[in-house]
């Protein structure tokens, strides 16, 4: 899985690189008129707005499976319960063959 990751992730850091080199001019960044302008290389400004994206997507992305993994806890707490209740009638299951067991008779033996 961890290679499967970097497949698809090492082209995009190859594209980042390449275009860092690619553009090292200065740009004049103003935030606002009363703010003294900002002068940042371009690769720069573009590297930092790509990464907001990229986390802007990653929680827009966590906070749409929210249903998914709260569902899914529901579900684990079911399965655990479930397999409690199943052990639990296994356990009542072999106590009544044993009981029944003990209280076999000679003749019934020869019956089964």
């Amino acid at each position: 899985m961890a290679l499967l990751k970097w497949i698809f992730v090492l082209p995009f850091i190859a594209a980042a690189v390449a275009f860092a080199v690619a553009n090292p001019q200065d740009i004049s960044l103003t935030w606002s008129p009363l703010h003294e302008s900002l002068n940042l290389p371009l690769y720069a400004i573009t590297l930092v707005f790509m990464g907001a994206g990229f986390l802007l997507g990653t929680l827009v992305t966590w906070l749409s499976t929210a249903n998914v993994r709260k569902e899914r806890r529901h579900y684990k707490k079911e399965n655990k319960k479930l397999e409690k209740e199943i052990n639990k009638r296994e356990k009542e299951a072999q106590e009544q063959i044993d009981a029944l067991k003990a209280t076999e008779t000679p003749e019934t033996k020869t019956l089964t």
